[in-house]
């Protein structure tokens, strides 16, 4: 037997391997259908649906925070705003005091 009949032979027995398993699992499933098992889509399909939902939700929630944020970040602003006139007000006022200090003394306070 030469190396192409050889081969030859080798590639029919594992077609021919490979269609007997495909026929004898097609059997077993055909006469074991009672006892099968849900289809396999069902909880993928269930898996993909709380996966959306899940999303949904963190989408929602994305969309809270992020207006939770900017109003923190508005009264932060309006705070800043409030403190730093302030601070120019209470900066004029002490250099009318010192103005006045000055004007009355003749002098520089010395600090």
């Amino acid at each position: 037997m030469d190396a192409t009949r050889l081969t030859l032979v080798i590639a029919i027995v594992l077609v021919l391997a490979a269609a007997v398993g495909w026929v004898l699992c097609w059997l077993f499933l055909r006469l074991n259908r009672h006892a099968e098992a849900p289809h396999p889509q069902e909880p993928a399909d269930e898996t993909v649906r709380r996966a959306l939902d899940a999303r949904d939700a963190a989408i929602l929630e994305l969309g809270e925070m992020r207006r939770d944020f900017a109003r923190q970040i508005a009264a932060k602003d309006a705070e800043l705003e409030a403190t730093m006139s302030g601070l120019g007000n209470a900066r004029r006022e002490a250099m009318e005091w010192r103005r006045a200090y000055e004007d009355l003394s003749g002098s520089t306070p010395q600090s």
